[in-house]
């Protein structure tokens, strides 16, 4: 069941990113262009339901997580010397490149996982995307509620443009109330800190067939897409000030859904970046600096533990 919503999720976001293919592969372009930036992101729909379909893909992942972490304590319990001797395999098989069939990566991180323990690939994961998609290629339907047909070349182009969509649109937390970061918990309000599972997740698994190469560059254009995004909100902040200043009577209005015109939690939304970084074993600390300043992140932990009630 977890799976199976997983891959329901998935399809929907797909859905979504080609009917902006177009103006995503501009933003992807013109990452490093503020102005032409801003006009795209104008342009961009959907971004709210993007954000609640990947949270929920990563609150997915997060309870398979802690179900496996269950599974591996008791196995620990009962096999000491079995999992000692995976745990010995698995971590000469991260160092050695044993074959190039994704195949037999795919087998080997089933074999790991099937105990509990965690792997860089989420193997049942990818072997359901594949599932579907040999099953869409053996049922030629073209129903209109299905994900579009594409082919191999267009897949890829696709999965990279998906993660060009949440790249841009993790600004969009920033204005919501229920992304206030709870120190005690280590977790946002509206669980946004899922979205750091499911980024990486999704990206392990859009391209573990590339090869680990791919797999790294496609970390590495994320983070500076995300980080090009979530600095722009400091340009905004500071431009919101300077307007209320001159206009102190205004009142905010927040709709239903809790969307305030104000970029309200702006650090909370900082320490995401960080958290991506944390949880990727294809990124450094040292290349997170080069793209977002650390004093920036110091100053939002900072603010974030003074509010603390």
């Amino acid at each position: 069941m977890i799976l199976y919503r997983c891959v329901q999720q998935i399809n929907e976001i797909r859905k979504l990113t080609h009917s902006q293919r177009d103006l995503l592969n501009n933003l992807r372009i013109n990452f490093d262009k503020p102005a032409q930036m801003k006009l795209y992101l104008k342009q961009l729909e959907h971004v709210d339901l993007l954000l609640q379909r990947v949270i929920l893909i990563g609150v997915l992942l997060q309870l398979k997580s802690l179900i496996e972490d269950a599974l591996e304590d008791v196995l620990c319990k009962r096999m000491p010397f079995l999992m000692v001797t995976l745990e010995h395999f698995y971590s000469q098989y991260k160092t050695t490149t044993f074959s190039n069939d994704p195949q037999h990566h795919l087998l080997i991180n089933e074999m790991i996982s099937s105990t509990g323990t965690s792997t860089i690939i989420d193997s049942t994961l990818c072997q359901a995307l594949i599932n579907q998609k040999n099953s869409m290629n053996n049922n030629n339907t073209t129903a209109s509620d299905q994900t579009p047909s594409i082919n191999e070349s267009d897949e890829y182009i696709l999965s990279c443009l998906i993660m060009v969509y949440i790249a841009v649109a993790l600004p969009r937390l920033a204005r919501l109330e229920s992304t206030k970061y709870i120190v005690a918990l280590d977790a946002h309000a509206n669980n946004c800190h899922c979205l750091i599972r499911a980024i990486n997740t999704l990206i392990t698994t859009f391209f573990f067939e590339h090869g680990q190469r791919h797999i790294e560059d496609r970390c590495k254009e994320f983070l500076a897409l995300a980080s090009s995004s979530l600095l722009r909100l400091i340009d905004v902040d500071s431009g919101q000030n300077n307007k209320y200043s001159s206009t102190s009577n205004n009142s905010t209005s927040n709709n239903s859904n809790g969307l305030s015109n104000d970029i309200i939690h702006k650090e909370a939304t900082y320490i995401l970046l960080e958290q991506f970084v944390n949880q990727c074993p294809y990124l450094t600390r040292d290349l997170l600096e080069t793209c977002f300043p650390s004093s920036v992140l110091r100053n939002a932990f900072f603010i974030i533990s003074s509010n603390i009630e």
